[in-house]
């Protein structure tokens, strides 16, 4: 209301209106959001904040709000923020200290509230903040840096929170603005290390909010200090916090480590005083303590500092090698061996030389060195260590170090595995099973030592194929006996005499069981793929030997489309590893289309776990209510049709790598991937409504130009050919199931976008061949009176008509009921008519009888016994004539996608002429739906506008097609130029049409003339193609045949639209019936329209002799006009 202006002409009375004024501002705080109002507010504090009584009382508030900003919205605090800026751009900061101290805190606060509650590894900063700093550039800067102070009179040290926002505002305006002084940089970066090493590194565990959820705000300083800072700050105070109050520090510890340089840390690495901190948390008896000691190194590792790791690896195996030093506790035995696994992560960048690596600098040298050493180490772990926990930590950090380890498995350590698996005890032959597939699949080569195991574990492997608790052990073993076996010849010979090839892979193991397998959690089921890969890539010969190669393809099909990533992605490689082996892709791919058959059974799709125990399986990857209920997974199959082309998946795994090789659609199974890529249980990954064949494409494409090969469709359209044979076979349009013919319909379109010409050459004869257009027009009225009759009735019943039937009572009428005493009459309950329809046999009457009456079934009536003859008859033709219009549904439908898919370059416009030649009677008909019909004459009208150079395209135009498809319906019978014989009535008189119905036909031709008349004007009065004016024929002649009722402009327009094709030379125009239907508008038509009429025919039959049949047509309807009555005609 105009509170600015008043604000700054009329001033504020009294320091009353000066604090009503400041509650009216904080109430829009709750109740405005939008940035317009904001604004507004912020125009009238500043017009405000001329007067003091305002500025005082307006402070205070704002200090008082910001002391809950933890409280706060995100809006709320921006506003604040903002308001605060204000403030400060109003404050004399050397008057004003007071004022400016707390309103600095308040805005440090309202900082780190918004970073903490972006929860981002790296808060964006305050960008209000930034710009009131570079506004006021360095005087405010060195004015807030006087605020955060130093020593005990430090921010730091009476309101922590508020000095960490605002040192790294502070060390961010320093770091992006170009015209800082260094000696301002660095006072900056001094305040900031202050802030960090005395809150965050030397916080109180019991402060609100834990000192740890302040590192975020920063990693930015840490990942910039120099050795220096970082030794002398960080360092020193992390280690003497961590022996003062380590519940304090130790996360942020882990936070600093996970955070800074890797020259730093290898700078650090020599220093004893970190280390020994870190590790006496590592050997601390609380849990939690542990695992975040144990994370301490872990970010050592995954920071790729190697001396830094290499120095907690030695002290800790020496620790743990030597029994006196050795820890009594299980508990720090377990941490030191969790921690040994956590430096399995060690992952260096480039090949750094330094003396630790062996001289040439090679990431395989020093990591693979190491390896050997853990891995002898843990495996004498393991022959000593009697705890269970503790040997469970040993294991999973041998499985993480057999990853690194560049030879094959080492002896020592596959006896202490073996003596692992044979130990039953509190599933530590399990974990030791889980921990070697685990490392074999990510490190192929120790395969090559796992021989002796084979014994070992085969006996687990054909147990697990007769018991299906026993699965997942079992499946385990087995992958370590195909992996073993496939590399070492002893191996082989080990499990074929123990049997491994002859009990394990029956066709009826609980391996290939889809029932066994849907019961598999997610790490039960990645080994599961893991396993059958081996299989299928190695011992092939075996699975045939067995007949159960078929089982064990559908089983990695079903694998392919879990719910877990991880086994997803394990089935994936296993087709791509198979397929490298030479193993056939169409039986991998029919395996995956086996489930989409399947998936159209009630409960033929099993219903896939996805956890197993309380882990296991990822939230983003599908619907798990979905995949609980056994719903297809459309997108997961859609997917894995990338592993056909040597995509597996896995992210950085993704094999498309390697330079050296483009992915591609294999022209094997070109066709057959085609199909199943339009199968409707087929959906793109990422939801496109293009569908999972453009996904594909376009993924393809992307590798495609990562390795400088061709365009991935180019291998498609070569093979054109043999997928339209496919397409046309027995898996496509032939197939008895109703989803693969759907699947053949839209795969038409996607070859007919590849290669035009071959698909609408190869498809189009099929598609006549589906169903002939004469046989239905061998279709009699008996039988289209037949199929239209309702199932369940005769197509011979009479029409019910129901007649009130008044029940004669022997005692007279009944008297009414109530007080009244009236009568009345048939209004009464039992007095009421009755309307029945009856069967014969029901109007014989009579008692029932039967086997509840008490009787014997009473014999059918002769009459019922025609009628049930009848009834099997007319369901036979009935059955006879559905076949017959499914064929002709199809026929149209694949037209329709092949006119719609062939429009480049106008292949399929050739084609519309002998196509509509034969569709468009089909429009009308009694017996086929209007849908694909329809759809087909739409698709003719696109295809038509597809002429390249022509301005029929506007034809084709959103909205158009359907248009004239409705006007084609109409016209269908009319494409020879005369009216078909009106129907008849019951007495064989001719019905004339209604005037609603005239009135809506004419209205539907309109529409479609004008929009073919709009073409004709934007072609610049040329003639259209002959595609089109094969279409827009029949429109016209329906036009000018209309009844005398319909509008004349409608007739007009036909004539507009006739009359530029008529001339001699212009192809395209059916001259004889263009003859027939001027012949009878001169007989039928008004005298101004006859007038009209007259040019048009000359000019047809001037252009007769350019006809094939040289005007032999044109000639003979002439020659019928002559014999007209009409003297005008003749």
């Amino acid at each position: 209301a105009d509170v600015c202006g008043k604000v700054q002409y009329e001033g504020l009375a009294d320091t009353a209106a000066a604090q009503d004024l400041c509650r009216v501002v904080f109430a829009t705080l709750r109740d405005y959001h939008d940035k317009p109002s904001q604004r507004a507010v912020e125009r009238a504090i500043v017009a405000a904040l001329a007067h003091a009584d305002f500025l005082k009382a307006f402070a205070g508030l704002v200090v008082k709000a910001g002391d809950k900003a933890g409280e706060l919205g995100r809006s709320q605090r921006l506003v604040l923020t903002r308001w605060s800026c204000l403030l400060v751009d109003a404050l004399d900061v050397g008057e004003h200290a007071g004022a400016f101290a707390r309103i600095a805190q308040t805005q440090g606060a309202l900082a780190a509230a918004s970073a903490l509650a972006s929860c981002s590894e790296t808060p964006p900063p305050c960008s209000a903040f930034q710009q009131l700093l570079r506004r006021k550039g360095p005087t405010l800067v060195r004015a807030y840096l006087a605020q955060l102070g130093e020593g005990s009179k430090a921010m730091a040290a009476n309101a922590p929170v508020a000095a960490c926002g605002l040192a790294t505002e502070l060390l961010h305006h320093s770091t992006t603005t170009a015209c800082s002084s260094p000696e301002v940089v660095a006072e900056v970066r001094s305040r900031a290390m202050d802030a960090y090493t005395r809150v965050v590194l030397g916080g109180d565990a019991k402060a609100k909010p834990p000192p740890a959820r302040l590192s975020p705000l920063f990693h930015r300083l840490v990942a910039t200090m120099n050795p220096a800072e970082f030794a002398d700050g960080a360092v020193a105070h992390s280690c003497k916090q961590l022996r003062r109050s380590p519940d304090a520090v130790l996360a942020s510890v882990a936070s600093m480590l996970a955070h800074a340089p890797r020259a730093n840390l290898d700078a650090h690495a020599g220093e004893d005083a970190m280390r020994d901190c870190v590790l006496a948390q590592v050997r601390h008896v609380d849990t939690r303590r542990r695992c975040t000691a144990v994370a301490c190194v872990a970010a050592v590792a995954d920071a790729g500092a190697a001396v830094a790791a290499r120095r907690y690896f030695d002290a800790i195996v020496a620790e743990l090698g030597d029994p006196k030093r050795r820890p009594k506790e299980w508990q720090a035995r377990a941490g030191l061996f969790a921690a040994i696994g956590a430096i399995a992560r060690l992952r260096r960048e480039g090949g750094d030389s330094n003396d630790d690596d062996g001289g040439d600098g090679s990431d395989d040298s020093f990591v693979g060195l190491m390896a050997r050493e853990a891995c002898a180490a843990l495996a004498s772990s393991l022959g000593w260590e009697a705890q269970r926990d503790v040997k469970e930590r040993i294991t999973d950090a041998l499985g993480a170090w057999l990853t690194h380890l560049p030879d094959t498995l080492p002896v020592d350590v596959a006896a202490a595995l073996e003596g692992g698996i044979k130990d039953g005890k509190d599933g530590h032959g399990k974990r030791c099973l889980r921990v070697l597939v685990g490392a074999i699949a990510a490190n192929p080569k120790l395969a090559g030592g796992a021989g002796s195991l084979v014994k070992a574990v085969a006996a687990a492997a054909k147990a697990g194929a007769a018991k299906p608790s026993q699965r997942a052990e079992g499946a385990m073993s087995l992958f370590i006996v195909s992996t073993a076996s496939a590399v070492d010849d002893d191996a082989a010979r080990d499990a074929t005499k123990e049997g491994v090839w002859t009990d394990a892979i029956k066709p009826d193991a609980s391996y290939f069981d889809p029932k066994a397998t849907a019961k598999l959690g997610a790490d039960d089921s990645e080994v599961l793929a893991l396993c059958l890969a081996a299989l299928l890539r190695h011992h092939g010969a075996h699975l045939t030997r067995a007949e159960s190669k078929v089982e064990a393809q559908r089983a990695v099909g079903l694998l392919m489309l879990h719910p877990a990533s991880a086994a997803r992605v394990a089935a994936r490689r296993a087709v791509v590893s198979s397929i490298e082996n030479g193993e056939d892709p169409a039986a991998l791919l029919d395996a995956l289309r086996h489930w989409m058959a399947a998936a159209e059974t009630p409960g033929g799709f099993p219903a896939l776990l996805v956890t197993e125990g309380g882990g296991g399986g990822d939230a983003s990857s599908v619907n798990f209510a979905a995949a609980r209920c056994g719903e297809f997974p459309s997108r997961l199959a859609g997917a894995a049709l990338a592993a056909f082309c040597g995509l597996p998946g896995g992210g950085a795994d993704e094999r498309t790598s390697d330079e050296s090789r483009c992915p591609a659609v294999p022209a094997s199974i070109a066709g057959l991937l085609l199909l199943t890529a339009h199968h409707p249980l087929c959906a793109a990954p990422d939801g496109r409504r293009a569908g999972a064949w453009e996904a594909l494409m376009s993924r393809l494409d992307a590798a495609a130009e990562k390795a400088m090969g061709p365009d991935p469709r180019d291998a498609p359209a070569s093979a054109a050919k043999e997928i339209c044979a496919v397409v046309a076979g027995e898996k496509g349009l032939r197939s008895e199931l109703k989803s693969d013919r759907e699947a053949a319909v839209r795969a038409a379109f996607a070859v007919a976008r590849l290669n035009p010409a071959v698909a609408l050459d190869a498809l189009l004869p099929v598609a006549k061949d589906l169903c002939d257009v004469a046989e239905h027009d061998a279709i009699g009225p008996n039988e289209i009176k037949i199929f239209n009759t309702q199932i369940g009735r005769l197509s011979t019943d009479p029409v019910d008509v129901f007649k009130a039937e008044v029940r004669v009572t022997a005692n007279g009428p009944r008297k009414a009921r109530g007080k009244s005493r009236m009568d009345y009459g048939s209004d009464s309950d039992d007095d009421a008519p009755v309307a029945v329809s009856l069967r014969p046999s029901q109007m014989a009457g009579g008692k029932k009888k039967g086997p509840g009456a008490g009787g014997p079934p009473k014999e059918m009536t002769k009459e019922e016994i025609a009628r049930q003859a009848q009834m099997k008859e007319e369901a036979a033709v009935r059955a006879g004539v559905r076949a017959l219009v499914d064929r002709m549904t199809l026929r149209l439908r694949l037209t329709a996608s092949l006119m719609r898919g062939g429009t480049r370059r106008g292949a399929a416009a050739a084609r519309v002429p002998e196509i509509a030649a034969d569709v468009l009677p089909l429009l009308d008909s009694p017996i086929l739906p209007l849908g694909p019909g329809g759809d087909c004459a739409a698709a003719m009208v696109v295809a038509a506008a597809g002429v390249p150079g022509n301005a029929a395209m506007g034809l084709g135009f959103g909205g158009v097609p359907e248009t004239f498809a409705a006007a084609l319906r109409l016209s269908a019978a009319y494409a020879d130029g005369s009216a078909p014989p009106p129907p008849l009535d019951s007495r064989g008189e001719p019905v004339a049409p209604s005037s609603t119905r005239v009135v809506a036909e004419a209205a539907t031709l309109r529409r479609a003339l004008e929009a073919a008349a709009e073409a004709v004007e934007m072609n610049d009065e040329e003639p259209l193609p002959a595609a089109a004016l094969a279409l827009v024929f029949p429109v016209c002649a329906k036009a000018l045949l209309l009844p005398d009722s319909a509008p004349a402009a409608v007739r007009k327009l036909a004539l507009d639209v006739l009359a530029p094709h008529a001339a001699p030379g212009v192809e395209g125009l059916p001259r004889a019936p263009a003859a027939a239907l001027a012949l009878t508008v001169l007989e039928h038509g008004a005298p101004q329209l006859a007038a009209i009429t007259r040019p048009l025919l000359f000019e047809v039959a001037a252009g007769a002799g350019d006809d094939e049949d040289g005007g032999a047509a044109v000639a003979a309807t002439l020659l019928r006009g002559v014999e007209s009555q009409f003297r005008a005609v003749r």
